[in-house]
C-alpha cells in the first residue's frame, strides 16, 4: 500500500494505531510512505535556506 503525505509545516507527526499496523501485518501488506513538505519561500539575500517551487520528498 502506498500513501503520499503532504505536510504544510515542518516537524509534524504522523501516527498509525497499533490496531491498524496489526491489520496490515496480518494481511502481509507493506506500507510505503512518501512524505512531502513545501519549503517556505525565502528572501533573495537569505543563502541558508533553499527556495522550492514545488513540494519535495523528505523520505522514501
Amino acid at each position: 500500500m502506498f500513501c503520499g503525505v503532504w505536510l504544510d509545516e515542518g516537524n509534524q507527526g504522523l501516527a498509525l494505531s497499533p490496531q491498524t499496523l496489526q491489520m496490515l501485518g496480518e494481511r502481509g501488506i507493506k506500507l510505503e510512505l512518501n512524505i512531502y513538505y513545501e519549503l517556505p519561500e525565502t528572501d533573495a539575500g537569505d543563502d541558508d535556506r533553499i527556495q522550492a517551487d514545488t513540494a519535495q520528498p523528505l523520505a522514501k
